[in-house]
């Protein structure tokens, strides 16, 4: 029996939503080893993840989802969401700021937002030193040549 991509993910979300997150896998995996930048699932492994507890290893796939395709909220949110339970707060600030930047407004992001705020209250006490990824600094370098020096 031959499944198509779309076939696959009608699958793959069925058996993740039963809790048969091994079969969601695997049907997440054939898609992704025929289509790597799905964006779809992406996201979906990214969940997936989440929802085992594995979160480190979702955040590759939260970040190629908004890479093929940056205009889904969701995306976003977990992406952010997940930063902020790996405590990743600087992460999750600068990509938050980035998905504010372009738009993206709603329950969903004011609540990671003061979720990002309190976080930043809590460590703004702290003396160890930001490190910002190459990624990082060069997002702020953009901001900063782009003229959006508050944002930065």
């Amino acid at each position: 029996m031959k499944f198509t991509i779309d076939k696959a993910l009608v699958e793959g979300i069925a058996a993740h939503k039963d809790g048969r997150l091994q079969d969601a896998e695997k049907f997440y995996t054939a898609i992704l080893n025929a289509e790597p930048k799905h964006a779809n699932t992406n996201h979906n492994m990214g969940v997936l993840f989440v929802n085992c507890g594995k979160i480190d290893k979702a955040l590759i796939y939260f970040k190629t989802a908004i890479e093929t395709n940056p205009t889904i909220a969701q995306f976003w949110l977990s992406y952010i969401d997940a930063c902020i339970q790996l405590n990743k707060t600087q992460q999750a600030k600068l990509i938050y700021e980035k998905a504010i930047h372009k738009g993206f407004t709603g329950k969903g992001f004011d609540n990671l937002g003061e979720k990002l705020n309190m976080r930043t209250k809590q460590s703004s006490f702290s003396t160890k030193p930001i490190n910002p990824t190459q990624s990082q600094f060069a997002y702020l370098i953009n901001l900063y040549k782009d003229g959006q020096l508050e944002l930065a």
